[in-house]
């Protein structure tokens, strides 16, 4: 774990992923979660909107360096009632992956508002299922850089993760 010296970071943190967390957003139903997502990034200073897929795209900085931040904000089916134990957090979603999102936004935000590099971080839809928000991204101009947010069950940055791949075999003599 990493330790934050300043404690209104945690705390920004936590407050921020425990609305996430009760905003329900399950696969095909995040709408609510990305309108409610983008005026509450605007409200941070983040340039922010939905593209037509539903996917929540947002700005911050300025430079000729992209650093793509990508998650989701859709969950599998089922409630977890949110709620707060010591120092944890519990609520469908707070891993995978509205925890991670919201630990970039905090980041993010944090920056100076005309940091030289420009950060654009994107929560797509329908991560848990048919991918739409990511398949709408693909003619998107390659960044600089990129961080997946999605939780690897390390304690460390993950570099490759897993997947899956369809085929079609055809088999002839």
């Amino acid at each position: 774990m990493i330790a934050v010296e300043d404690p209104s970071v945690v705390e920004d943190h936590v407050g921020l992923l425990t609305e996430m967390l009760e905003i329900p957003s399950v696969s095909t139903a995040e709408a609510r979660l990305g309108q409610w997502l983008v005026r509450r990034l605007r409200g941070l200073g983040f340039n922010a909107r939905r593209d037509r897929a539903g996917n929540v795209i947002a700005y911050w900085g300025s430079g000729p360096r992209e650093t793509v931040l990508l998650g989701h904000m859709d969950t599998v089916p089922g409630w977890i009632p949110v709620r707060r134990d010591g120092d944890r957090l519990f609520g469908r979603g707070a891993v995978d992956a509205k925890g991670p999102l919201a630990a970039a936004i905090t980041a993010i935000s944090r920056q100076p508002a005309d940091a030289r590099q420009r950060f654009t971080l994107i929560a797509a839809v329908e991560e848990e299922g048919s991918s739409r928000g990511a398949r709408h991204l693909v003619g998107r101009q390659a960044p600089d850089g990129l961080i997946v947010l999605e939780p690897s069950s390390w304690d460390a940055i993950t570099v490759g993760y897993k997947g899956s791949l369809r085929l079609r075999y055809r088999i002839s003599r």
